[in-house]
């Protein structure tokens, strides 16, 4: 297989999703993994264990009250690693909820989402050279935003493409399909990331849509396709950054649909035992993404214990800093809520701001 291979159009639809490394860490394409090399491979692994980390660490700080509700990125490393590190510095990243490692992978802070978790409106504040808006919380409302971005940058002759990351849920709410008829109809550098990890909350992707795949959807807009491993993070990076490519280069929209699986509940404030087996989740654990590559690294001499061991502790010790510097952040200030939603107050929302400093 060819790198090229795996974007297809409404012409034709691939046999079998993308993949470089099976679920026992075997090589499937051996000419794709060598578009690779040996440093990228262990920075790709530091990096899903480093994510991991903070995840857990999140999640305790959630636990014991000192966070509010946090959307756990268990099981999906790969696809945060992928296509985060898959981003060229000029390109735009419009993340939804479920991105803590995608976004600290681009550039933003591991601080900063934290704090944004934290209910602190300085979180959302981007670093001014990094290229990306702020957490979206309304499903799949931010798509259409990313395809403006995009269209803007076509217009003023901007560098750079847009990668929308997004859940399986979103697909079934309008502004999936108006942002890729759009996109597809102007032919904006677009790629539309969808991190199909089976579940939009309770809900199962087969009751969510009687289509076979998620990619297909594309071709009812003109825009091409790829369905790739999304617990595969090298086949996640290469289909990333062959999308990138397409969508800058001839301006064409790109769908990419990461088959993965969520290994933990939606958020913090759900029970996925109340609506999925444990013996699924068993099985699918069989085929999450760190444990895959680890098992490629060791049996080619690129990884040992006593290599794991010693990043073990330096991210243990690196998470537990910046999760001590996000606690320790000026106080919350309620009023912020209204003057950091714009440079400056709109009428309604200055009104608002007077009404709540009566209280």
């Amino acid at each position: 297989m060819e790198i090229t291979e795996i974007l297809v159009d409404q012409n034709g639809f691939p046999a079998e999703m993308f993949q470089v490394l099976d679920p026992e860490g075997n090589v499937v394409h051996q000419n794709l993994l060598d578009l690779v090399s040996k440093e990228q491979l262990v920075d790709f692994y530091k990096w899903m264990v480093k994510i991991r980390i903070a995840d857990r660490r999140a999640i305790n700080l959630q636990r014991t009250g000192q966070m509010g509700t946090y959307p756990s990125v268990y099981g999906q490393e790969a696809c945060q690693v992928g296509s985060g590190l898959g981003l060229e510095k000029e390109d735009w990243l419009v993340p939804t909820f479920r991105e803590t490692g995608t976004m600290w992978c681009f550039g933003v802070p591991l601080y900063q989402t934290l704090l944004y978790w934290m209910g602190n409106e300085t979180g959302s504040k981007m670093p001014e050279d990094v290229n990306c808006l702020p957490i979206a919380i309304t499903v799949g409302g931010h798509l259409p935003h990313a395809m403006g971005i995009a269209w803007a940058n076509k217009r003023q002759n901007k560098p750079g493409a847009v990668l929308c990351s997004f859940g399986d849920g979103a697909t079934s709410e309008g502004d999936f399909h108006a942002a890729l008829n759009f996109a597809g109809q102007i032919q904006t550098a677009n790629v539309f990331f969808c991190q199909n990890n089976g579940f939009a909350i309770s809900t199962p992707r087969s009751i969510q849509t009687a289509a076979k795949s998620i990619a297909q959807k594309a071709f009812a807009y003109g825009v091409k396709a790829i369905q790739v491993d999304g617990n595969d993070v090298v086949a996640v990076y290469l289909a990333v950054k062959q999308a990138l490519k397409e969508a800058k280069e001839n301006l064409t929209p790109v769908l990419i649909e990461a088959v993965t699986y969520r290994l933990g509940d939606h958020t913090t404030v759900d029970n996925s035992k109340l609506y999925r087996a444990d013996d699924e989740v068993t099985e699918m654990q069989r085929r999450e993404p760190i444990a895959r590559l680890k098992k490629y690294i060791e049996a080619t001499g690129l990884w040992d214990e006593a290599k794991e061991a010693q990043l073990l502790e330096e991210c243990k010790k690196g998470v537990d800093e910046i999760a001590e510097k996000a606690l320790t952040h000026a106080k919350l200030d309620p009023k912020n809520m209204f003057t950091m939603m714009y440079a400056e107050m709109t009428p309604a929302l200055q009104k608002q701001h007077d009404e709540f400093l009566k209280q």
